[in-house]
């Protein structure tokens, strides 16, 4: 074998491999390249990644993987997709007529009816919510969504302690979540439960909450500290709302509220004349001005106040046991006799209204007792209150008719 045949061999030998290497890479970008137009055509990555998109904010592209689902004959993913797309964009009716297209019975059936539950409680259909939600939870009795969307439905038809025991499980679930907590004191706060608000708005404020529930939280926790007549904790609470310019007026009067009861007046009366001055009518400024006044045996500047507060809010008990007192102090017996009585007038409904509140969470699909919530929360000028009240009846009155 001469020499030259015996290089070429070798050169030969040393290249296959080279070229073995080259086969296989090629091979390779093939094979990934056909997994990933296997992976990208696949309705659950489409339906991702229109999710993404829509989450992000933009309506626009999320059309175009509305249509990438129904080119390809996806059909039930085009509907959820473009459900929750109509949902974000507040068209609730038409986006319970798209989920209604859906005709699959596993994985995007509990997210349509996850969805069609939402979009009934903001058609305030609370009643079609409640089952859609107790469905759910009989698919899914162990997501967190589940028990959410159960909360919200039993605190719209009045049932407080089945949506306070929802918002336990929802916060189980889901342990680093606020909302649930935060939902909870309001609950509580709503049974004049304030130590247990005060408990759940503290847990809330220690997990995660957005910038605007975290402020509503805070709010929230001294207001039930101020009716435990715990200012330096109230203020403590407030620290972090007021800090900013931007403090609102509800913040500032709980504030003022809170340097009185512990005695810095001064303080108090300096955050409630910069109150007054944006808004003459806030109620709130001019019933803690007035108590400043009737502190210091001012009767006659108590009773102005507290009449143009009785004016914004005639049926405040609270407001007309004060006038009273300031009319009493100025020696107007008649005047105050006369706020006495309507004071006792508005006791008398608050309590009837109490009663039939306290029958509500065993009885919450009962109609005459709506109505006669609704009547009553008319006389103490809660409109939107007793609106609801007669639209939880009306569903409930169509959903018996045969």
């Amino acid at each position: 074998m001469s020499a030259s045949c015996s290089s070429d061999r070798r050169a030969r030998l040393f290249l296959a491999p080279r070229r073995l290497a080259a086969l296989l890479a090629i091979v390779v970008v093939l094979t990934g390249a056909a997994w990933w137009w296997y992976a990208a055509t696949r309705p659950d990555y489409l339906l991702k990644r229109g999710q993404d998109v829509l989450r992000a904010g933009d309506a626009e592209a999320t059309w175009q993987w509305i249509n990438a689902l129904a080119a390809r004959g996806h059909n039930d993913e085009a509907a959820l997709l473009q459900g929750e797309l109509q949902f974000r964009s507040r068209q609730f009716a038409e986006a319970l007529a798209t989920l209604n297209q859906i005709v699959d019975r596993g994985e995007l059936h509990v997210q349509a009816v996850f969805l069609s539950g939402r979009c009934l409680l903001e058609l305030r259909a609370y009643v079609e919510a409640e089952r859609a939600f107790l469905y759910l939870h009989s698919l899914r009795p162990d997501e967190a969504q589940t028990h959410q969307g159960l909360a919200a439905a039993y605190y719209d038809l009045g049932a407080l302690p089945q949506a306070a025991a929802a918002c336990e499980t929802w916060a189980r679930l889901e342990p680093q979540a606020g909302a649930p907590h935060r939902f909870r004191g309001i609950i509580f706060n709503d049974l004049t439960r304030h130590a247990e608000a005060v408990a759940a708005f503290r847990a809330a404020l220690e997990r995660d909450l957005t910038a605007e529930q975290r402020q509503h939280a805070a709010e929230e926790l001294a207001s039930c500290h101020v009716k435990l007549n715990q200012f330096a904790e109230g203020l403590a609470a407030l620290a972090p709302v007021i800090q900013g310019p931007d403090a609102g007026d509800a913040a500032l009067a709980l504030q003022a509220e809170c340097l009185r009861g512990l005695g810095r007046v001064d303080e108090a009366l300096s955050i409630l004349n910069r109150l007054l001055d944006r808004n003459l009518t806030n109620v709130q400024a001019l019933r803690l001005r007035a108590l400043i006044h009737l502190d210091r045996d001012e009767p006659q500047q108590a009773a102005a106040l507290l009449e143009t507060a009785v004016r914004q809010a005639p049926r405040d008990r609270v407001l007309r046991v004060h006038l009273s007192q300031a009319y009493g102090v100025a020696g107007n017996r008649e005047a105050a006799e006369a706020q006495q009585r309507k004071a006792q007038e508005i006791e008398t409904t608050v309590r009837a209204l109490t009663e039939l509140t306290q029958r509500l969470p065993k009885d919450h699909h009962n109609v005459e007792l709506h109505l006669e919530m609704a009547e009553l929360y008319e006389q103490l000028d809660m409109n939107p209150l007793a609106a609801k009240c007669r639209q939880v009846a009306r569903l409930l009155q169509m959903s018996t008719r045969p």
